[in-house]
């Protein structure tokens, strides 16, 4: 029984460490906010068409991402 009691606190306390470490290095940010959607999207030229219908009152987002850097790097626009 004490070895499980050792296993659950070392298993916590793995996962402690490094969101602690996370949230207090959080390193730079690769994302950028828009009060509304840009004509072009970084270095782009496709044409996104977006159609929306709603009766009441209604929130939209829209989230463009830039897949093709290694992980860190990649580049996300959150209107």
């Amino acid at each position: 029984m004490k070895n499980l009691a050792i296993r659950a606190g070392l298993a916590v306390l793995g996962m402690a460490i490094p969101l602690t470490w996370w949230t207090m290095h959080r390193g730079d940010s690769h994302t950028q906010s828009s009060s509304r959607i840009p004509e072009k999207v970084w270095s782009g030229g496709h044409t996104l068409e977006i159609e929306v219908e709603s009766t009441s009152a209604a929130t939209m987002r829209v989230s463009f991402s830039q897949h093709d850097k290694p992980a860190g790097e990649q580049q996300t626009l959150e209107t």
